[in-house]
């Protein structure tokens, strides 16, 4: 008894953790379980996967990696502009209103020939930048490839269960007819205890299955909102 009441336990807090609240929340649970269908857009499911958080972040760090890039080039090619201005001020004659500059203005622009150099550490730095911006790009790609794989596949996988699960409440339907069968016919003497017994664990297994497949279908409903970053339900 203490075995199984651990595991109940145990089986609440894997619950909870899967509904994304408190481990130790108090659950009550019954024989029902709600599990609405969604009806699931491939196409838009596939259209929207720029918004997992794995490509987001790609995203964000090849944008980064590109402005290092631009930066560094535009350090290796936009030159250095310099300008002073010098004054020689003149006293002039007494009664003379003037004033007299012979000083001189100078300005100059050059560039650092040795950044341009394939050596220098402006142009390594800006190597540097591109190589991680084209290893970003190729990553991405590879990122879209296994996410639509693995959104199909869970695609998949739903629709499944949902097949599995509308079987199930059918079966369940028609377990519970003939226990109220057996059971009215047990009452009036029809029926031995044994045949019963029979009914009552057909329906008892019916409604087991019935709610596993609905768990099954909403954890998978679960793992393709995991996989595309947005609700479902």
């Amino acid at each position: 008894v203490r075995q199984a009441e651990t595991e109940a336990d145990n089986a609440k807090r894997n619950l909870a953790n899967l509904m994304g609240i408190n481990v130790d929340t108090e659950l009550v649970l019954t024989d029902k379980m709600r599990a609405d269908a969604v009806n699931i857009s491939l196409d838009q499911l596939l259209g929207s996967i720029s918004n997992r958080h794995d490509i987001k972040l790609n995203i964000a760090q090849t944008e980064l990696a590109g402005k290092r890039r631009t930066a560094e080039n535009l350090k290796i090619f936009v030159p250095t502009f310099s300008a002073s201005q010098n004054f020689g001020p003149v006293v002039n004659r007494i009664g003379e209103n003037r004033y007299n500059d012979l000083g001189g203005f100078k300005a100059s622009v050059y560039w650092n020939i040795g950044d341009m150099l394939p050596s220098s550490e402006n142009r390594r730095r800006a190597t540097a930048f591109k190589d991680a911006y084209n290893k970003l790009l190729v990553e991405r790609e590879k990122l879209i490839r296994d996410a639509e794989a693995e959104i199909r596949n869970l695609v998949h996988v739903i629709d499944n269960c949902r097949f599995e699960m509308e079987n199930s409440v059918e079966t369940l339907r028609l377990a519970e007819d003939y226990f109220n069968l057996v059971s009215a016919e047990h009452r009036r003497g029809s029926k031995t205890n044994v045949e019963l017994n029979y009914a009552t664990t057909q329906r008892n297994q019916a409604k087991k299955d019935n709610l596993n497949s609905k768990y099954r279908y909403v954890s998978s409903l679960i793992d393709l909102e995991y996989a595309t970053s947005q609700s479902l339900f």
